[in-house]
């Protein structure tokens, strides 16, 4: 039993524990160095000073946060299609968390929290109103629904229970940072921690006595208390309710054999690129002097010389790294080929369309909660319109081209029609989702009347054939 808002659920224990080598794997090199043994193990025969200088020598090579920043990208590599959002809301899209960002940059940084960690949240929020302001006053004073996004290393814990055979979040708590002045020039960070329930919000702040209660405010939409609490989550693989896994796991894994490997590989180039003097003689080695414009007479069983090492343990080295950075492509391309997904026929629109990518799948994932983040919206303002986005960036393997020349010469052939070509086409991402095989036919075929425009007929031309 805990009454500290700070305790950390169980759950989330596990999942923040799973993510510590993603956290250092995101913070860079300096952040694997910090973690030291953690990632790093020292060698039983090595002493401190010699590990020291190991691991400063030691850099990351950043295949998973690239890949996880390639597929975010790959997914908003165009913008949102925003056609079917409540009309209500679509003035909001420009500045989408009252911080200036448009609903592709926020919605953006949300994705990259989710696949780099399993989960990610955003609180669906209103500023503090009067129940008796009218909608001239609340437009007056600018107030509006905005997101906000807790990334996944706040979050302290949830509870849920099933109502109506949905389970439906209860409690929600997560921690932020309070930037405040201090002084005439300085300022201070406050830990804070709020908690949602339904129809109220409670935070508590760090002090020099523990935690104690800020703020309390009530949720109300047109007077009445909020029944439910504002907050959605995004889980590209679910592993429980509001919880998830990384998509990236193994090549996380991967990316931390790579450090240790390439750390062993560049302190062994450290001593091996350097040739070792010997000598063999009786003469004691003090007695020896060399260096440039010197020269040495050695008597007949004397010997001196270098040795070097024969370069076949760096050589096997440099091999085996060639195998973990080749596994670690492997295991980022993963999401982007074609695979039939376990989906029921309801979830998919088509028969075709349950070999997807998994980045695809994922994306069609989010589009939903985005969409619950945006019907959230609409509810402050009193509102049953409901929104709908779609993503529609590069969400599979570069094969577009090829692919689509294949298709366009089976209608050459009359192998296939010229719908498929079109369907295809807007599946590949070449043409919009939005677009419609029917409104284009009837186009194509009033282009073709205007090519087909009646011509001056001289058929009737009675005129003699000397005169024409």
């Amino acid at each position: 039993m805990s009454n500290n808002p700070d305790f950390k659920s169980e759950i989330v224990r596990h999942m923040h524990g799973v993510n510590e080598k993603i956290n250092a794997l995101l913070g860079g090199t300096q952040a694997m160095r910090r973690a030291g043994p953690r990632f790093l193990p020292k060698e039983e025969a090595e002493s401190d000073e010699k590990y020291k200088r190991r691991l400063k020598m030691s850099v990351l090579y950043p295949a998973y946060e690239q890949t996880v920043a390639q597929m975010v990208g790959r997914t908003f590599a165009k913008p949102l299609i925003v056609e079917k959002v409540a009309d209500s809301l679509k003035e909001y899209l420009a500045n989408f968390d009252l911080k200036n960002n448009n609903i592709d940059v926020f919605c953006s940084k949300w994705f990259y929290d989710a696949m780099a960690h399993g989960v990610s949240y955003v609180v669906v929020d209103y500023p503090p109103a009067d129940d008796n302001y009218t909608v001239a006053d609340i437009k007056r004073l600018g107030l509006r629904p905005y997101v906000t996004h807790v990334p996944f290393n706040s979050v302290l814990g949830w509870r849920s229970e099933t109502i109506q055979n949905i389970e439906v979040c209860t409690q929600f708590r997560y921690r932020t940072a309070v930037l405040e002045p201090d002084g005439a020039f300085g300022e201070k960070i406050t830990e804070q921690i709020t908690v949602m329930t339904p129809g109220k919000v409670t935070v508590y702040r760090n002090g020099e006595n523990g935690w104690a209660l800020h703020s309390e405010k009530e949720l109300r939409i047109g007077g009445k208390p909020l029944d439910y609490v504002p907050v959605v989550a995004f889980t590209p693989e679910r592993i429980g309710f509001f919880a998830g896994k990384p998509v990236l796991e193994n090549l996380a894994e991967l990316n931390i054999r790579h450090w240790q490997a390439r750390s062993d590989q560049d302190y062994l180039l450290h001593f091996i690129s350097v040739p070792l003097m010997y000598y063999s003689g009786d003469r004691e080695v003090s007695e020896l002097t060399s260096g440039v414009g010197t020269m040495l007479q050695l008597g007949t069983d004397e010997q001196i010389g270098y040795i070097e090492h024969s370069g076949r343990a760096a050589e096997a080295g440099w091999t085996g790294l060639d195998r973990i950075e080749s596994d670690m492509k492997v295991a980022g391309a993963k999401l982007l080929t074609r695979t039939k997904l376990a989906m029921t026929d309801s979830q998919a629109k088509e028969e075709q369309s349950k070999e997807i990518s998994l980045l695809r799948h994922y994306a069609n994932l989010f589009e939903s909660a985005i969409d619950s983040a945006l019907d959230m919206m609409s509810k402050w303002l009193s509102s049953n319109e409901q929104s709908h986005v779609e993503i529609s960036g590069n969400l599979e393997t570069d094969d577009t081209v090829e692919g689509m020349n294949v298709v366009i010469t089976l209608n050459t052939n009359d192998i296939v029609s010229r719908q498929t070509v079109f369907e295809e086409a807007k599946r590949r991402g070449v043409i919009s989702n939005q677009a419609d095989w029917e409104e284009e036919k009837k186009r194509l075929e009033a282009e073709q009347d205007a090519v087909n425009a009646p011509q001056m007929d001289f058929s009737d031309d009675n005129r003699p054939a000397d005169s024409k």
